[in-house]
């Protein structure tokens, strides 16, 4: 159960079952590290779940890759190809081209 208490608010509050020796153990390291409960899950969630890293560089050469096809089903082979390597390496982002001929960097939900 997710709630979010305040539309601006840059967290959202989640209620859960955790085993009493696992809060145990937590609780211990809240001592030793002065942090709140709270704090050490989201800093264990934090190193398990680290936020994705986007190589720019290897992004832009893949967009090149893509915009040099020299017709439009080429296009749409190459935007398969490169959303299919993404798709490979757990990425969220995928290429998509726009009505006037723009190729864009989506994320996927």
């Amino acid at each position: 159960m997710i709630n979010q208490t305040s539309a601006s608010r840059s967290s959202e509050q989640v209620h859960l079952r955790i085993p009493s020796s696992l809060l145990a153990r937590i609780k211990s390291a809240t001592s030793r590290s002065g942090r709140s409960v709270n704090g050490e899950i989201v800093i264990a969630l934090e190193t398990a779940f680290p936020s994705p890293v986007v190589d720019v560089e290897a992004v832009e050469v893949l967009l090149q890759y893509v915009s040099s096809a020299p017709n439009t089903a080429e296009l749409q082979h190459r935007i398969e190809e490169v959303n299919a390597r993404f798709v490979s390496k757990g990425s969220l982002l995928r290429v998509e081209a726009q009505p006037n001929g723009a190729l864009t960097i989506v994320t996927e939900n």
